[in-house]
C-alpha cells in the first residue's frame, strides 16, 4: 500500500500486520468502544419504578461518571492501536497515506460519538414523552410534590429554572453530558483539542437534544397548570386573616348616626360562612395527583 516496487519479506509482513490492526482498530472504534455507552444515563433504571428527585439525580450522575470513564479509557486503546500501527508500518505521520487512514479512523470515532448521542437522546425520549408512554403504559419516570410554603406554594424539586437542584436543570446535565463525550478522547490526526466541535455542529444531534428538552419544558409546564388550578385561591393563605375580618365589618357593618359602626347582621356572617364552605367544597374537589408525561404530581401535602 506504501510502496509502488515489490514487496519485500519485511514489507508484505507489514502490510499484513497493517491489514490486521486495520481490522482491529476499525472494530474497536466500532464496536467495544463506541456501543458500550451507546446509552449514557438512564439505561440501568428499573422499569416501571417512580423515583424521587434525588434518587433519580444520583442514580444518573453516577451512571455518567462511569460511562464517561469507560470511553476516556477506550480513547486511549484507540490512540496506543494507532500508534503501534504507525511504529510497525514506519510510515511517516506526516505521509499522505498515514493522514488518509487517520481521517478515516477519526471520521468513526465522531460517527460513533453521534450515534452514541442519538441512542442516549432515543432512549431518553422513551422515558419522557407523554405520546410514547401513553401507548406503552410504562409508569412516570419522576415524582414531585406540590406543598404550600405559606406565602408561597412550591414545587419540590423546583421544575423550572437552570438553578441546580430543578427537574430542568437535572434534564439539561443529562444532555450536556452526551456532547461531552466528544472531550473525552484527544483527537486522532492533531493529538491536541477534542471533537466537541464536531458534535455540536451535527444537525441530528441538535435537533434529538432540542427534542428532550422542549418535551421536558412542555411536561413542566402542564404540570405548572395544574398548579394554577390550586393558585386561583391563594387569597385564602396570602390575606391577613385579621385583616380580612376587619375588611368584612367595615363593609359589612352599619354606620350609627353617631359615628360608631355596628357589627354586620348574622344574616351576613352565615352569607360569608357558606361562602367559604362553598370554596372549602371547590377545593377538596381538586384532584390530589396527577400524571404528566413522565412527571407523577401529587398535591397531598396541600
Amino acid at each position: 500500500m506504501f510502496s509502488q516496487e515489490q514487496p519485500s519479506a519485511p514489507v508484505l509482513h507489514r502490510q499484513a500486520f497493517y491489514t490486521c490492526s486495520t481490522s482491529m482498530l476499525t472494530a474497536h472504534a466500532q464496536g467495544s468502544i463506541l456501543t458500550q455507552i451507546a446509552i449514557l444515563s438512564l439505561a440501568p433504571l428499573q422499569d416501571n419504578k417512580v423515583y424521587t428527585f434525588e434518587e433519580l439525580s444520583d442514580s444518573s450522575a453516577a451512571l455518567i461518571s462511569q460511562r464517561h470513564t469507560e470511553m476516556h479509557d477506550a480513547g486511549k486503546e484507540i490512540g496506543k492501536l494507532l500508534s503501534s500501527s504507525n511504529r510497525v508500518l514506519k510510515v511517516g505521520k506526516a505521509s499522505t497515506c498515514w493522514k488518509v487512514y487517520v481521517d478515516y479512523v477519526s471520521d468513526i470515532v465522531i460517527e460513533g460519538f453521534g450515534s452514541a448521542i442519538t441512542a442516549s437522546t432515543h432512549y431518553l425520549l422513551q422515558q419522557l414523552d407523554p405520546e410514547v408512554l401513553a401507548r406503552s403504559g410504562t409508569a412516570p419516570l419522576l415524582e414531585v410534590e406540590l406543598e404550600l410554603v405559606t406565602p408561597d406554594m412550591v414545587w419540590k424539586p423546583e421544575l423550572f429554572g437552570s438553578q441546580k437542584g430543578s427537574l430542568q436543570s437535572l434534564v439539561q446535565r443529562w444532555l450536556m453530558s452526551f456532547l461531552e463525550v466528544g472531550g473525552l478522547i484527544k483527537r486522532l490526526d492533531t493529538g491536541e483539542g477534542s471533537y466537541a466541535k464536531e458534535l455540536e455542529e451535527d444537525y441530528d444531534v441538535a435537533e434529538q437534544l432540542d427534542q428532550v428538552l422542549s418535551i421536558t419544558l412542555s411536561s413542566i409546564q402542564t404540570c405548572e397548570d395544574f398548579k394554577g388550578q390550586f393558585m386561583k385561591y391563594d387569597y385564602l393563605w396570602k390575606k391577613d386573616l385579621n385583616q380580612a375580618l376587619q375588611d368584612f365589618l367595615e363593609a359589612e357593618g352599619t354606620k350609627n348616626a353617631d359615628g360608631t359602626r355596628d357589627d354586620p347582621p348574622l344574616a351576613k356572617f352565615e352569607e360569608q360562612i357558606q361562602e367559604y364552605k362553598a370554596i372549602g367544597q371547590a377545593i377538596s374537589s381538586l384532584p390530589g395527583s396527577a400524571v404528566v408525561g413522565f412527571i407523577k404530581v401529587s398535591a397531598k401535602p396541600l
